[in-house]
């Protein structure tokens, strides 16, 4: 398969694999959570692309669609685009669905909610916006 990577220079190495793994990736498509399966070492792009959302070609839903991730801890980051940014529309579609995300989740103790990630400096993603529930 070829890779999101060349095509649009993300880098995906063993560090990104090991933390990909570490998480739960969801999207909200067509008005319903869709959880990836767990212990999946795939990227967002390259999972969108196996299961038909997206394609080298056609990445709309990866710069206007909502998704995100559980740390499989206590937090869930949501966002959209390549830059993993956040915009008045995406938030207002990732709140319409947290209950269902977190019901899927089977979360039912309350999670931190950060909107937008940034890379801190040393190559990990931190939340940008933190959400009170």
């Amino acid at each position: 398969m070829a890779n999101f990577d060349t095509h649009y220079g993300l880098v995906t190495d063993d560090k990104a694999r090991h933390f990909h793994k570490t998480r739960r990736m969801f999207v909200i498509k067509d008005n319903k959570v869709i959880i990836a399966p767990e212990d999946s070492d795939l990227s967002h792009a390259e999972w969108l692309k196996e299961i038909g959302i997206i394609s080298f070609s056609d990445t709309y839903f990866m710069e206007h669609g909502v998704r995100g991730y559980f740390d499989n801890k206590d937090t869930i980051y949501f966002y959209t685009g390549f830059d993993f940014r956040i915009t008045p529309e995406v938030e207002k579609e990732f709140f319409a669905h947290l209950e269902e995300l977190k019901s899927l989740l089977h979360l039912t103790v309350p999670v931190h909610i950060y909107g937008g990630t940034k890379d801190d400096g040393t190559g990990n993603r931190v939340g940008i916006n933190q959400y009170q529930q």
